[in-house]
């Protein structure tokens, strides 16, 4: 094998447990960068980058994931808008029901999600067959 570098992914959710979980998931085959508010990820993102893929949560302490994907646009980063993949728990607020109608049912997590419906969207978004995607 050469020096392939591995895949990036950032994950952000203010909820400790599940940070922690889906490090521990990701781990296994990506190196993880994890963020607890909006703020802590846009600095990961603006420092850190590039992220093949960024998992967010829809509702963050200082921001939701709405505000995360249109800052990105707002900064001319449409490539990291395409490479998001947004978990929710259920919001019931119709501004954020209604974006993640329009982003694509294929780009978001209903939680809680298993490990293999994670991988199956981060496989699918970085265009890997059949799980057979990039392994860190």
């Amino acid at each position: 094998m050469g020096s392939q570098m591995p895949v990036r992914v950032l994950l952000i959710d203010d909820d400790e447990l599940i940070r922690d979980v889906f490090t521990l998931m990701l781990s296994r085959r990506f190196e993880v960068d994890s963020a607890a508010t909006g703020a802590e990820a846009l600095e990961l993102i603006g420092e850190g980058g590039p992220y093949a893929v960024i998992v967010c949560d829809m509702q963050l302490p200082d921001m939701d994931g709405r505000a995360i994907y249109e800052f990105q646009g707002r900064a001319g980063r449409a490539d990291i808008q395409d490479r998001m993949i947004f978990c929710t728990g259920g919001s019931s607020e119709s501004r954020l029901s209604e974006f993640l109608v329009a982003i694509g049912e294929e780009r978001v997590l209903h939680k809680p999600c298993r490990a293999d419906e994670l991988f199956a969207v981060i496989d699918q978004m970085l265009g890997a067959p059949d799980g057979g995607g990039a392994t860190a």
